[in-house]
């Protein structure tokens, strides 16, 4: 069976939209879900709901318990934190069916991109409506 695997910044610095995000899809979820964090506290523990697991990493920039947790290769991944490097999601390929929240035009490798923010390509001048 499939599972989906969040993996949101939530520390104070990135501010709380990528957590609110998250939850919104995880409403339409119907599968087991498992959230990375890189800050939990009581807060971010009451929003989650209860069934789902929550781990936190070292800090923002990290995928290293996700990777540790040697988690089902058909797992799908989302990533909503722009601390994680390209590089590393792009590695997390190889383990995961890769989903990335990205607010910027990117030629990032993973399966699927999405952008929440219209974007302008500023050669002609034309806006992408691109949303969740």
């Amino acid at each position: 069976m499939t599972d989906l695997i969040i993996r949101v910044a939530t520390s104070p610095e990135s501010g709380r939209g990528h957590l609110t995000r998250c939850l919104n899809i995880r409403k339409f979820i119907n599968i087991s879900v498992t959230w990375y964090t890189d800050f939990t506290d009581k807060y971010i523990i009451s929003l989650i709901p209860k069934r789902d697991k929550i781990y936190q990493e070292k800090n923002k920039n990290s995928c290293d318990l996700l990777q540790k947790n040697n988690l089902k290769k058909n797992n799908i991944l989302l990533i909503d934190s722009y601390h994680i490097s390209y590089k590393k999601k792009e590695e997390l390929m190889s383990n995961f069916k890769v989903v990335s929240i990205e607010d910027k035009k990117t030629d990032l490798k993973v399966n699927i991109v999405i952008c929440p923010q219209p974007l302008v390509d500023s050669k002609k001048n034309i806006y992408n409506l691109i949303g969740l």
